[in-house]
């Protein structure tokens, strides 16, 4: 079946570069999931609500929204309903290589706490300037006239410029929709990350019933309870391998402990050993 209201453009300038703009009827299936790199979202219509870290969002047109590498997020579709948006996956190697000594692209992304300041609402102006940015982009990418290719790099660059002053000079605040419960179950685990966690546990901590917190976690999040503190235990292991701990270290920091299993759950998720990831890490600095 055929879910899509208007032709779907998927559009890239390499790997390090993905241009996506869908227009679907059906909800997508997501769950939290995380990327290597960072992530520009920009939503246009629909009836979803966008989950970030422990904050939830119900979204409205010109929400603009972004992701650092390993953060959380999800987005979900209430009913079926038309559902736009744009998203733009960008590597931080090729940010850093479109940055000047002035100009540091990479700030909006990284210069916040996780999962904090990921929201800015454009007004309906500052959102036609920024589609007008990615509709030429895309017609750039597609195009084979003369400086198309070099206009690439230019428009995406202003796009990013003008994504960078939004976040520098609009400080908003927004009301956090994320149920009370899957706030505080996010809290346990991520002061509890190195040691073991069981059900029961939170149950004792929350005064609730451990078939009704593992019930709630998952509808909120998509995910399992296991499954969300495997995710945080695999990016914090990153983290500490990105600063050179060993890896019998960041086996045991990072709350696993037994490092078969770590090696294992880490591949899998990251896709190399920890091993190879600290030498590519290392490289990349």
């Amino acid at each position: 079946m055929d879910t899509n209201t208007s032709p779907h453009q998927y559009l890239s300038i390499n790997d390090s570069f993905i241009l996506d703009h869908q227009c679907t009827l059906l909800p997508p299936l997501t769950c939290y999931h995380y990327h290597n790199g960072c992530e520009i979202y920009l939503f246009l219509q629909g009836n979803t609500t966008l989950y970030v870290e422990s904050n939830a969002f119900p979204l409205v047109r010109g929400d603009l929204f972004i992701f650092r590498p390993d953060e959380l997020h999800r987005a979900f579709c209430l009913e079926d309903d038309t559902y736009e948006r744009f998203t733009i996956h960008l590597q931080e190697a090729f940010l850093k290589d479109l940055s000047s000594q002035q100009t540091n692209l990479t700030n909006c992304f990284f210069d916040r706490p996780l999962g904090v300041g990921n929201k800015r609402h454009l007004n309906e102006q500052e959102l036609q300037d920024i589609l007008l940015l990615l509709y030429k982009l895309g017609d750039s990418i597609y195009g084979t006239s003369y400086g198309d290719d070099l206009l690439k790099s230019t428009i995406l660059t202003e796009l990013l410029i003008r994504i960078n002053l939004l976040y520098q000079q609009k400080k908003e605040s927004h009301s956090n929709y994320m149920p009370s419960l899957i706030k505080e179950v996010m809290a346990y685990i991520e002061s509890h990350l190195t040691e073991e966690i069981l059900l029961q546990d939170l149950s004792n901590h929350l005064y609730h019933n451990g078939t009704y917190i593992s019930r709630k976690f998952k509808e909120a999040t998509g995910i399992t309870l296991r499954q969300y503190i495997v995710y945080k235990r695999v990016i914090l292991a990153k983290q500490l391998l990105t600063e050179g701990v060993s890896l019998t270290d960041a086996c045991d920091l990072s709350g696993f402990h037994d490092y078969s299993n770590f090696n294992r759950t880490f591949t899998k998720q990251v896709g190399c050993p920890p091993g190879q990831f600290q030498k590519t890490a290392g490289k990349n600095d």
